[in-house]
């Protein structure tokens, strides 16, 4: 079971990219509205959820493996994705815009 941190907290461990738990933490930083999926393989759900600027308010945890983490505009025009693991990894990513995705891990 995961300890429960702040925003400021989250996004302090982001910037050191520090070791949480085995989950991926996704925020949206543009000025865009933008929804994240992320795949099912290992558990959780798989629905698009709208993605705000706080690390606290993303975090799709309980993944133990392989996931794909992709990212689209409200008018499904747009999409980018990526494949990445969360074994023994906290996964920090910020959304900028299509062509900018940060991506840190602990």
């Amino acid at each position: 079971m995961s300890e429960s941190f702040s925003h400021d907290q989250i996004a302090q461990k982001a910037a050191n990219s520090s070791y949480i738990d085995d989950a991926f933490y996704i925020r949206n930083v543009s000025n865009q509205d933008i929804y994240c999926f992320v795949s099912k393989y290992s558990g959780g759900d798989d629905s698009w959820f709208r993605l705000t600027s706080s690390f606290k308010d993303g975090r799709w945890g309980s993944r133990e493996g392989w996931e794909v983490v992709a990212f689209k505009n409200g008018a499904d025009t747009q999409r980018v994705g990526f494949y990445r693991t969360t074994k023994g990894k906290t996964t920090y990513i910020t959304f900028h815009g299509f062509d900018s995705v940060d991506i840190q891990t602990s």
